[in-house]
Order: structure tokens, then sequence, then C-alpha cells
């Protein structure tokens, strides 16, 4: 029993005292009524992960669609891991190892550690692009949504015309596979924001912790290269070419000493 239907007898309790039994009666058809439209989708196909083909193509496509979303969350566990899998091994830490921990680990290591700069940087990477699909599934979602309502709208020209002979299904179960598809969804939505505020927060982790920066030198200049002038070309020398040397001027002759035939 719910907190709802719960909340709903205790009503009919009190209104027995207050205003008799017609008032209990009253009370209790609106529990018993909310505990139907709470057990409306118990049975339905897509709340239990199955794939549900009504026989029709815009509803196959939809219910496929969703389907291919909760496939897909099925994997994020896997995927999380995954994207942490370098830096896991590079910090030596066990498989599930959470965020925190390898946030404190890696902090921990030296930055001049090539391999755990290196897995870091990978790490953020694989997270960053990670987060982006999952904010880019939960506008996916919104859109899926959208158009489970328009066909909600078509169900009952859609299925169950008399004397069509259609062997389709009734247009309540369309119906009542359609409103699990929008549980289903909200869940998913909830569920993929849930997961990209986490990836989020790693990355900040890693940088909070200042790792994220061991792999700077990838984008900015080495010390030890800057640090260095070239061979060639010496700090401070003119890169002008040196001047040519006039040439020594030719040996005065004394003109006493001439000789004369």
């Amino acid at each position: 029993m719910t907190e709802k239907t719960t909340t709903l007898a205790f009503l009919a309790v009190v209104a027995h005292s207050s205003f008799g039994a017609f008032g209990a009666v009253g009370i209790t058809v609106v529990a018993a009524a909310a505990g139907c439209v709470e057990a409306s989708t118990a049975g339905s196909h897509v709340k239990a992960g199955d794939l549900y083909a009504p026989g029709q193509e815009r509803y196959d496509d939809y219910f496929a669609a969703v389907h291919s979303q909760q496939a897909s969350a099925a994997q994020w566990a896997a995927d999380r891991k995954a994207a942490h899998q370098t830096i896991v091994s590079a910090l030596k830490l066990d498989g599930d190892a959470t965020d925190a921990a390898i946030g404190k680990a890696a902090h921990a290591k030296p930055t001049q550690s090539k391999t755990v700069a290196l897995a870091v940087e990978q790490t953020v990477h694989a997270d960053t692009e990670r987060a982006k699909g999952l904010e880019a599934m939960a506008s996916k979602i919104d859109e899926l949504v959208k158009t489970g309502h328009l066909l909600e709208e078509h169900v009952s020209e859609d299925f169950g015309k008399p004397g069509s002979g259609q062997s389709a299904p009734a247009p309540s179960d369309v119906k009542m596979e359609l409103h699990a598809s929008f549980e289903v969804l909200d869940g998913l939505r909830e569920r993929a924001k849930t997961e990209a505020k986490a990836a989020q927060d790693f990355l900040a982790l890693l940088q909070q912790h200042g790792s994220a920066g061991a792999g700077a030198s990838k984008h900015g200049s080495s010390p030890s290269k800057t640090a260095q002038a070239p061979a060639s070309a010496p700090a401070g020398a003119s890169s002008a070419p040196a001047a040519t040397p006039a040439p020594k001027p030719a040996p005065k002759t004394d003109p006493g000493e001439v000789f004369q035939p």
C-alpha cells in the first residue's frame, strides 16, 4: 500500500466518524480509483524493459526509440567504468573506485609522473564527451515525449476500428503503454541529468586537485626547451653577417731604390 492510498484510507475513517457511512463510501471510492491509477501501468511491456510494437509504423518507431533509450541507460555504469579505466590503472586502484577516491589518489601522485598525467588527460577527454552525450540524451528524451503525446491524441482512431478486422491491440492497451513510456522517459531524463552532473563534478574534482593541469605541456611550451637557446645563434649575438676585412695596401717603393738600366 502506497503512502497516498494509506492517507486516503485514513480520511475514510475520519469521514465515517464525521459524516457517517455515506461520507466513508465516497472517500473509499476515491481511494480505490487512486489505486487503479497507480496500478494502471504495472503490467506494461515498456516498464518491464521489453520492446513493444502495436503494429503501426508510427507507434512502432516511437516505442523502438523508447526501448533504445532504455538500452543506452543500462550501459551507463559500464560507460563510466570504461571512461575511468586508464586513470584507475595508472593509479593502481580497484576497478570500482569512486570518483572521490580517484581524485584523491591522482592528487597524491607527483606531478612529474608522466603516466598519471597522460591518464588524467585521457580521462578528462573521455568524461567530457560522456557528459555531452548524457546532456544530449536528456534533450532527445524531451522531444520523444512530445512525439508520444501527439500519438496519444490519435490512438482511438488508429486502433480498434469497428469492422476493420484488424488484430491490432485495443486502444486502451496502446494508451497504457504510452503512459508507461512517459513514466520511463521521465525517469531516464532525470537519471541522465544526474549522470551528466556527476561527470562534470568529477572533472571539477580533477581540476581542483591540480591533476588536470598535468597535461598542460601538450598545449604549452616545455621549460627545458624555452630555456635553451639555439646553438647556431647564441643569445645577444647579431644576426648580420660578419664584415669582410679590407685588403692590405701594397708596400710603398722608395724612389731611390728604383732600378735604372
